[in-house]
């Protein structure tokens, strides 16, 4: 159950989860309810998903100016958002990901 928090939270929430909003949607989804959510069964995602939504540590407003808490941006995505931002207009017959080969190095990952 704490993989499947983890990744959920890391999907939908923040990159960095704290252990106890872990522990929180790890024992929602084996308990099956989270607040008046969810039917009571093992892994009931309605109780899963609200307590990964619903959790103050998801909507806490204070967390906004902690440089840990928020989301990473996957490498491919982050390299797309530049070329947009910078108004690429491909000239050539090269693929996108052939012209993303050069940033490989400084944005990590790819």
């Amino acid at each position: 159950a704490p993989f499947m928090a983890i990744r959920l939270i890391q999907r939908f929430v923040t990159s960095n989860p704290t252990p106890d909003y872990v522990k929180t949607v790890a024992t929602a989804f084996k308990t099956g309810k989270y607040d008046n959510f969810g039917s009571g069964k093992y892994g009931d995602l309605a109780a899963t998903i609200s307590a990964v939504l619903l959790e103050p540590d998801a909507l806490s407003v204070v967390l906004d100016v902690d440089p840990f808490h928020g989301s990473i941006r996957e490498p491919l995505l982050k390299t797309i958002a530049f070329m947009r931002s910078m108004e690429l207009e491909l000239i050539t017959e090269k693929k996108v990901l052939e012209l993303a080969y050069p940033f490989k190095n400084k944005i990590g990952q790819m």
